[in-house]
């Protein structure tokens, strides 16, 4: 979230003009960002002007003053919302400032809408800790809700193959093969990348095919969401939204009689007469009765949305209250966390730093999509092997050799091409009611790919066998750290002296490293550690092992000591005490915190 403190002059000066105009510019540049990159935005201030009069203005055919326009930019096309508005019932009867000539409203709060299901509570107080002409405008927010950034838009395709019929399958069957006629003429292609695509577009083509009827071929819809579902997606919300793009659209037509807007018109006229409101049809450009009409709706729509905001947050409460009498008996560990208020930690990255290999300069990456790439690309390639030619040791040497006793005609057949049925069969394996991958290819349509189609995914198979190259798609996958919030439940009660001195460590350590190298596999050598069996030898100093080439320093830990590996406490003495405190610590912990809630509803625990 970014909070924007605006102040403007109350006595503007003809010199003051493009101070104002850099001013909402700059404003206006980052609220934009800031709606790209899906973070919320708080605009808040003395503007010294009053929302009201700027209404009446538009009202009666006046266009704004240049300082006015920060009114039009957060209404119109940021959509965002002035609180006192919204949560007050007649917004026009107060009062933020106080002076000789008068009083009236010049100080906002205006919010983005996705902070519409945070906002708990708002008033208007007067200021007794200093001297000032102002009143305080507050808002609370509900901010463990909130996070840095709003959850973006994601839209996903469900296709409902349940209700696909034989002679539906057929038509796919036959669109998708001319579809695939069609990229082939076009790409002709030669290489595994070029055969790939004519197939994946073929079958993304068939799968979003209509027919005369304008109907998908394959019964489907588009869900759009944006994170957890927010009742400001709700029709009242989209109603709210059409009324107020007709506002600014009736505005334009007052100034320029030829613009055109029927259909969103259309939907309002619609809007209003489920409200029994009437708009005039056509709408009339020389009159202010359809505006004035619509600014009744808009206040109509804004009382109603923000008492389902209300019915939202307290049947959120009802629910989890309800859950948390249930989660006494079912699920005591959720009670035992609410109560502890345990942290849920979580990854999130909303920066990236990447070095540009062309320049060798670090970039910093905030772009959301820019981040979940280079994310993917790192985890993908940061611990790949390199494949190349390496010189077996001789250590190894034996084991690499091919053994006398194994029939070598059994590989003969490895490498030959695979044949049709042989394809088939593993299609007809495919799991079906399965997630699809980057290239948004469900298995149900593999499955019934017509016999055309099955024979180019044949030729491509034989191709990356052959080449031994994939296709560049088949790389991308979306892969994300996950975070461990907890130590995982496991004890080791048991534990096997390997060794019993340091120059036998050390040469099961080379063997091992010889072995990683041998097979390409990277180790994290700061997470070594060395136990020791008794407390002579314990010295705090590090020491200096051999792994392999490398020289590697390590602080011995003295048998009752205790390490953390994989989430597993243990120690070579086998000493429960440890343990045992942290149990300790964990109960006084819990009662205390049951104690300072009062929460006896939790005595049976």
């Amino acid at each position: 979230m970014k909070i924007f403190n605006v102040y403007i002059k109350s006595k503007v000066t003809s010199t003051d003009g493009q101070l104002i105009a850099d001013l909402q510019a700059k404003l206006t540049t980052n609220l934009r960002f800031n709606d790209d990159q899906d973070i919320h935005s708080i605009v808040l201030g003395d503007f010294n002007l009053s929302y009201e009069k700027y209404q009446q203005k538009l009202l009666q055919g006046k266009s704004p003053s240049p300082q006015e326009a920060i009114f039009d930019k957060l209404n119109n096309e940021f959509h965002f919302v002035d609180v006192t508005a919204l949560l007050e019932s007649d917004a026009s009867k107060i009062t933020t400032f106080d002076a000789a000539v008068g009083s009236s409203r010049i100080d906002y709060i205006w919010i983005s809408p996705g902070v519409f299901n945070n906002i708990l509570s708002h008033r208007i107080s007067v200021v007794d800790s200093f001297t000032t002409d102002h009143k305080l405008v507050s808002a609370s927010l509900l901010m463990p809700n909130l996070s840095q950034h709003r959850s973006p838009t994601n839209h996903k395709t469900i296709f409902n193959f349940k209700d696909m019929s034989t002679e539906q399958w057929d038509e796919y069957q036959k669109y998708v093969e001319l579809r695939f006629t069609h990229y082939n003429d076009k790409l002709k292609p030669t290489e595994v990348n070029s055969k790939w695509t004519s197939i994946k577009l073929a079958i993304q083509d068939a799968s979003r095919y209509k027919n005369a009827e304008n109907e998908y071929l394959i019964p489907q819809r588009t869900c759009s969401f944006r994170g957890s579902h927010r009742i400001h997606f709700s029709p009242l919300y989209e109603k709210l939204r059409t009324i107020l793009k007709c506002i600014k659209a009736c505005r334009k037509t007052l100034k320029r009689s030829s613009y055109e807007f029927s259909d969103l018109y259309k939907e309002s006229v619609e809007i209003a007469i489920s409200y029994d409101t009437t708009l005039t049809v056509p709408f009339a450009s020389d009159s202010t009765f359809n505006i004035i009409k619509l600014m009744e709706l808009k206040d109509i729509l804004t009382i109603e949305y923000n008492n389902d905001l209300r019915e939202s947050q307290l049947q959120k409460i009802k629910e989890a209250t309800i859950i948390r009498e249930s989660n006494l008996d079912g699920n005591q560990g959720k009670v035992i966390k609410s109560v502890m208020e345990h942290e849920v930690r979580s990854i999130v990255l909303d920066k990236v730093i990447d070095t540009d290999p062309t320049t060798n300069v670090d970039v910093l990456f905030t772009n959301p999509k820019d981040i979940k790439r280079k994310v993917n690309d790192h985890f993908q390639h940061a611990a790949q092997s390199v494949n190349e030619p390496k010189t077996i040791p001789h250590e190894w040497s034996d084991i690499f050799e091919p053994k006398h006793d194994i029939d070598a005609s059994i590989y003969d057949e490895l490498m030959a091409p695979s044949s049709l049925e042989e394809l088939e069969a593993h299609i007809h394996k495919l799991p079906v009611g399965k997630a699809a991958g980057p290239s948004r290819i469900h298995n149900e349509f593999i499955k019934h790919l017509p016999v055309s189609l099955k024979i180019a995914l044949l030729d491509l198979i034989n191709d990356i066998f052959i080449h031994q190259q994939f296709p560049v798609d088949w790389n991308f996958a979306n892969l994300y750290p996950i975070p461990k919030p907890k130590p995982c439940k496991a004890y080791m009660d048991d534990t096997t002296i390997i060794t019993d001195s340091k120059e036998n460590l050390e040469v099961l350590l080379t063997t091992a490293d010889s072995f990683f190298e041998l097979a390409s596999i990277k180790i994290n050598y700061d997470k070594v550690e060395l136990l020791l069996r008794n407390d002579s030898a314990y010295d705090a100093s590090p020491i200096n092992l051999s792994f392999g080439d490398k020289i590697i320093s390590i602080v011995p830990k003295s048998p009752k000591e205790n390490i953390r590996i994989l989430g597993v406490y243990f120690n070579v003495a086998r000493c429960p005490k440890y343990n045992l405190r942290l149990i300790r610590d964990e109960i006084i912990n819990f009662t205390s915190m049951i104690k300072k809630k009062d929460k006896k509803r939790l005595q049976a625990l």
